[in-house]
């Protein structure tokens, strides 16, 4: 069970972010301008742990994660979960953040949201 443990909790974290998504009504996930951010963020984790698996700086002990991975870049599978997770959760919380501040200046400045 040790072995799946890792790649679980990464799909188990995208999941949430995708509840956190719909619970604070974002609506991110239906947004293509989200989708090529998550993109362009898995590129740039596949070079950063890419880099740091094949120095190698970064170790993944055998016991937590399943084996395969990524060709070339020797990086376990299992971390591109955690990677689209970090980034959804941050942008679904900075858009929200974001709204929040925003009708409180509405209501601050006499604006009527609509």
């Amino acid at each position: 069970m040790m072995r799946w443990e890792y790649l679980i909790a990464g799909i188990v974290s995208c999941l949430l972010a995708l509840l956190l998504d719909r619970v604070v009504q974002t609506s991110l996930v239906r947004q293509r301008r989200f989708w090529i951010f998550l993109g362009l963020i898995l590129c740039c984790q596949l070079v950063f742990d890419g880099y740091l698996t094949a120095r190698p700086v970064t170790f993944y002990d055998p016991c937590c994660h399943l084996g395969p991975r990524l060709p070339i870049l020797e990086m376990p599978i299992e971390e591109l979960p955690f990677g689209i997770m970090l980034a959804s959760f941050t942008i679904i919380l900075w858009e929200w953040s974001g709204r929040l501040i925003s009708r409180k200046q509405e209501r601050d400045n006499g604006i009527n949201p609509t």
